[in-house]
């Protein structure tokens, strides 16, 4: 007993302790003179076990095995066992016991290794992601929107992409589709919009073998067939019809549905559903334009796609990216000047991201100049000169591109705010050259912060 490495502990048959290796001293703390004599049902109450592994070997006549905790503070796994004599009968019963405290450890610091190695994975995997599928995301604005990408790509929700045409809604689906556990399955994207509405059922649900005339000799499968194991793509889901939408829902709520002229049902739960729209859902909801139960069905998990106009980092990204890409595509070294590529990045982009890339192509391929110059510019993009606006103070304020009246009230308000604190000596001092009470300035600071 003294030489094993194993802390050993032996009671008799009523759990009263008879002896105790020093590698249980080592291991518990507990010292021999504590235990000799006393019963363990004993130091369960005094508080120095958290439990009493040896009289649930003699309760149950078999060995067994606990975590036990020792004055609240280590924990150690106990393995009692009952000892019987030559005539059956049960006379001790040993106590094998081991720290699992540095074991706990370890195991703490592997989860969290391996917590961190999914991270850098999952991080690695979207950045090879966002540079194979060409996606520029430099502003705050979109970063976010990667950001939440990666949090909901290995998940199995409906996912509702929002945002007006052009700001790359599909850019975004494809690379939801290549970080999830679907990837290796089909993506199948169907524009809601461009199907008719008599071929609605058909087109989405397939239709079995002499359905009606004209109709192929052996049926079709529908988009959702084609989709299995995989993720479909419900780009412009607003445009459908409300009839459509009823049938829709069916679908996705008894994750079946039945073909056109048939009666067996086909499980359809191995589906991602990703849908898109560029309208609010919300006022067609409450226009009666869109099922109530439908929207709340997709809007699971919600992404808004900002419009370029609110990503004036991308815009540069996005504009050398072109340039480059379709210098490439067309064996062309167009380069941009000072002027037309300042007056680009003061282009609100009504069209987003689409009306760019159309944009540089097209400059790329028509101009005949080696160097795009601003006369070469759609005239719409040509004002590259901010206007000002002269309040009466002989302050004037710049102007270089047309956004929300309120969101340009508040932004001129931030940096008023900024301004005042960083040239003065107190939040008082800066609520007086503001003109505004001490404590309205402090809520307008916490607002903002928050």
């Amino acid at each position: 007993m003294n030489s094993s490495y194993d802390g050993l502990y032996v009671t008799d048959e009523k759990g009263t302790t008879l002896r105790l290796n020093p590698a249980f001293e080592r291991i518990t703390g507990l010292k021999k003179e504590e235990l000799l004599g006393k019963n363990v049902r004993d130091l369960v109450k005094m508080g120095v076990l958290s439990q009493s592994g040896t009289h649930k070997a003699i309760e149950e006549q078999k060995p067994v095995t606990i975590l036990q905790t020792i004055q609240g503070k280590k924990e150690i796994l106990v393995t009692c066992t009952p000892i019987y004599n030559d005539q059956g009968k049960l006379f001790r019963v040993l106590t094998n016991a081991r720290d699992i405290t540095e074991l706990n450890a370890l195991k703490r610091q592997l989860e969290v290794s391996r917590e961190l190695t999914n991270r850098y994975h999952t991080e690695l995997q979207l950045h090879r992601e966002l540079k194979a599928q060409n996606i520029v995301a430099e502003s705050p604005a979109m970063k976010r929107v990667i950001e939440i990408v990666r949090q909901i790509a290995g998940m199995n929700a409906t996912v509702l992409l929002l945002g007006e045409s052009g700001v790359g809604k599909e850019v975004i689906c494809d690379l939801i589709h290549s970080l999830s556990h679907v990837h290796s399955g089909p993506l199948i994207k169907v524009n809601c919009g461009a199907i008719p509405r008599d071929l609605f059922e058909s087109e989405f649900f397939g239709y079995e073998a002499g359905a009606f005339t004209g109709a192929r000799s052996k049926g079709k499968p529908g988009f959702f067939e084609l989709a299995k194991g995989g993720t479909i793509f419900l780009d412009e889901v607003g445009e459908l019809p409300l009839e459509a939408q009823c049938k829709l829902l069916r679908v996705l709520e008894s994750n079946e549905l039945v073909r056109l002229g048939g009666t067996k049902p086909i499980k359809v739960h191995d589906v991602r559903i990703i849908a898109a729209t560029n309208r609010d859902l919300k006022k067609e909801v409450d226009a009666k334009r869109f099922r109530q139960d439908l929207y709340y069905r997709l809007n699971v998990v919600s992404i808004e796609i900002p419009p370029l106009r609110d990503r004036p980092q991308d815009v540069s990204a996005l504009i050398a990216y072109y340039l480059a890409e379709f210098n490439n595509k067309h064996q062309k070294r167009k380069t941009l000047s000072p002027e037309s590529y300042k007056a680009l990045l003061a282009y609100t982009w009504p069209g987003n991201v689409r009306e760019l890339k159309n944009t540089i192509e097209r400059l790329v391929v028509l101009n005949p100049t080696p160097e795009i110059r601003l006369q070469d510019l759609p005239a719409d993009m040509q004002q590259v000169e901010p206007r000002s606006l002269d309040n009466g103070t002989g302050i004037s304020i710049e102007i270089s591109s047309i956004l929300p009246l309120r969101k340009a009230v508040k932004l001129l308000e931030d940096q008023l705010i900024r301004y005042a604190v960083s040239k003065t000596n107190s939040i008082r001092q800066a609520a007086a050259a503001l003109g505004i009470n001490h404590s309205t300035l402090i809520r307008k600071m916490q607002k903002r912060s928050g």
